[in-house]
């Protein structure tokens, strides 16, 4: 079978906007998501593919809506990139969605927001949603905890943790 850069004519550099998810706790030799993705990508491109998530990709951290941005210089549809994507990555993510954006689209300046989860069990320990939830196991005084969140609520600047320093 041939490759996909041996099938499709090279083009400008095309910018494509994916969607995916992941477990944290399934990635290969302690890799993270973005080196385990930009790994498959490169054999199955045959070139170096360097793409940049919206969120840092540390193994262990799970996600439901990751973004990434992927330039390659071929020419997909949305939906054949989709194809190959789900395909070649399945083993380690979902992919959910892939759209085409303007080359001066940045997943990390363009971002409107970001949620951050954490899930904490009070209730008896669940052998099977350890790997999403810290087992506290007890009742949580909920004005203390309520009390300290309050730190952390509302519009915050985090340049001086972000990429773009």
């Amino acid at each position: 079978m041939k490759n996909v850069s041996d099938i499709l004519p090279d083009k400008e550099t095309n910018f494509y906007l994916i969607t995916i998810a992941y477990d944290g706790t399934t990635q290969p030799n302690k890799l993270t998501v973005q080196s385990c993705i930009e790994t498959i990508l490169s054999r199955v491109f045959k070139k170096k593919i360097n793409i940049l998530a919206a969120s840092r990709t540390d193994k262990g951290v799970h996600a439901r809506e990751q973004k990434f941005t992927l330039r390659i210089n071929l020419d997909f549809s949305p939906k054949k990139l989709f194809n190959l994507l789900k395909k070649v990555l399945s083993k380690y993510v979902l992919v959910k969605k892939v759209q085409k954006v303007d080359n001066n689209f940045h997943p990390i300046r363009n971002v409107f927001s970001k949620e951050y989860r954490y899930f904490i069990n009070t209730s008896k320990h669940n052998i099977w949603q350890k790997k999403y939830r810290w087992e506290y196991n007890l009742p949580i005084i909920t004005k203390k905890l309520n009390d300290i969140l309050r730190i952390f609520q509302g519009r915050h600047n985090f340049f001086n943790y972000s990429y773009c320093r």
